[in-house]
């Protein structure tokens, strides 16, 4: 495995550019100089989960959220529709305030979610009120409204794993909430380079090149993770904890 992981740099004279990150694939994940409070993050989850149970969207059993039809095309384009056992998440940012299960807005039936406009979701979706509290509020507030833009928590459960794909080159943050060892990201068209994300780090993932999971654990796997928009990423490359 050759790993291409950035780490350990220095947060004011890192020399990772703008160019560097959007316009190759020189590079799978950076690990930010961040330290999460993994604690406190497991509490605002457990928290999200008691209050909030009816905001759980889970791919098996709400298909009728979807569009059937955009999912599908999306599947044989290899953006979509990759995943393999059961996945469910909650949506944190929407363009309207809705507390219940919503779909990814490139899959969900435009009938039942009208405000969901694909061409500016990334500016329309706003995080919901009730969800700010605790921990999360926290990372908002030091990290930057733009740092949690499209912004989810995905559970992956038992077994479950994704094929490879690429996304687009809007990067995304990922945040480890629940990851035990034996959970993976997978890089490279033939799965050949393997990383275990930690709890208590925060990462920045290439998307744009080839990507999948695998979670072979008998724990979920639960991330906070958002799309980032590209006027803030240098600033939360260069974030670091205050002393």
């Amino acid at each position: 495995m050759t790993a291409r992981v950035i780490k350990d740099y220095n947060p004011t004279n890192h020399g990772i550019t703008d160019d560097f990150l959007y316009n190759t694939n020189d590079w799978d994940l950076i690990e930010l100089n961040y330290n999460v409070n993994s604690t406190l993050l497991n509490e605002w989850w457990g928290s999200m989960l008691t209050q909030f149970p009816q905001c759980l969207f889970n791919f098996n059993e709400q298909h009728e959220k979807l569009n059937l039809e955009k999912s599908k095309e999306m599947v044989d384009e290899g953006f979509c529709g990759y995943y393999c056992g059961p996945i469910d998440g909650i949506t944190l940012a929407w363009p309207a305030e809705r507390y219940e299960g919503l779909p990814p807005p490139f899959q969900c039936d435009p009938t039942q979610f009208p405000e969901v406009n694909l061409s500016t979701f990334i500016d329309d979706a706003k995080i919901m009120p009730k969800f700010k509290f605790g921990y999360f509020a926290r990372l908002i507030e030091v990290m930057g409204i733009d740092s949690f833009r499209q912004a989810i928590v995905s559970r992956h459960h038992p077994g479950m794993y994704i094929r490879q794909h690429r996304d687009s080159k809007t990067l995304k943050l990922h945040i480890p909430i629940e990851s035990a060892e034996g959970s993976y990201f997978h890089f490279g068209e033939a799965r050949d380079r393997n990383y275990h994300l930690k709890e208590g780090k925060a990462y920045i993932l290439n998307t744009g090149d080839w990507h999948g999971t695998s979670n072979d654990t008998g724990e979920f796997r639960s991330h906070l993770l958002s799309r980032v928009t590209r006027s803030n990423m240098i600033s939360l490359i260069s974030l670091v904890n205050e002393n």
